[in-house]
Formats: C-alpha cells, sequence, structure tokens
C-alpha cells in the first residue's frame, strides 16, 4: 500500500524524526515544496544563508512562482506521480502554506492525508 502524507508543523517539533523512524520500516520518499524554489534562487545568488533577508526572498519568490503558474504544486504533484509508478511506500511531502497543502491534496485527487506536528515538552538525559 502507498500512502502520501503532507507533513505540517514549526521548525524543531520533529517532523523530520518522525520521517526518519518512517524510513526505518517502510521505504520512504521525502519531499518538499521549497526544493525548486531554493533551486531558482541559487540561480539567482542565494547561497544558502538563513538570514531574514534570504527567508523573505525565499518566501517572496515561493509567492511569486505560485501566483504566475503554481509552480510549487506543479513540482509535487510530479514528485507525487513518481512517487506512484517507484517502489516507494511512504512519501511525505512538507509543505507550510495551508493554501498550497490544499492545492496539493486536491492534485492528488485526496489521496493525499495531512498531519500536524506538534512540540511537546523536551527531555533531555
Amino acid at each position: 500500500m502507498k500512502l502520501t502524507i503532507v507533513i505540517n508543523g514549526k521548525g524543531g517539533v520533529g517532523k523530520d524524526t518522525l520521517c526518519r523512524f518512517a524510513a526505518e520500516r517502510y521505504k520512504t520518499e521525502n519531499v518538499s515544496s521549497i526544493t525548486p524554489i531554493k533551486e531558482l534562487a541559487a540561480a539567482c545568488g542565494w547561497q544558502g544563508e538563513k538570514t531574514d533577508r534570504a527567508r523573505k526572498f525565499l518566501s517572496d519568490l515561493k509567492a511569486l512562482t505560485a501566483a504566475y503558474n503554481d509552480y510549487p504544486t506543479t513540482y509535487l504533484a510530479n514528485c507525487y506521480r513518481a512517487f506512484l509508478s517507484s517502489d516507494d511506500e511512504l512519501l511525505f511531502v512538507h509543505i507550510r502554506e495551508p493554501e498550497e497543502i490544499g492545492k496539493f491534496v486536491s492534485a492528488t485527487g485526496g489521496a493525499a492525508k495531512t498531519l500536524l506536528v506538534r512540540g511537546g515538552e523536551r527531555f533531555v538525559r
């Protein structure tokens, strides 16, 4: 059985940890709506920095490409189609914006499920 999960949550709440745990048991693929935007940003001179200015640049670029031709959703829909023809069992799709989540779920015909990960208390041992 194949399962597509749109995973969302604030930074540091355990999204990547959950994906790693799942990958220990299932053949898993991870994709993000920001990946093609980072590739475009790199072509414009962005070097991976995580400053407020760079974050705004990425956010604005994503909004522009979404408004122009729905590029982030198209990218993810292509990833979804590739997943369906692969031997992977789980596809985690990382998307932050609620409207972009809705577009992707619609692009899968409702097959994608959503998961909001919320942080709990952290334990230090």
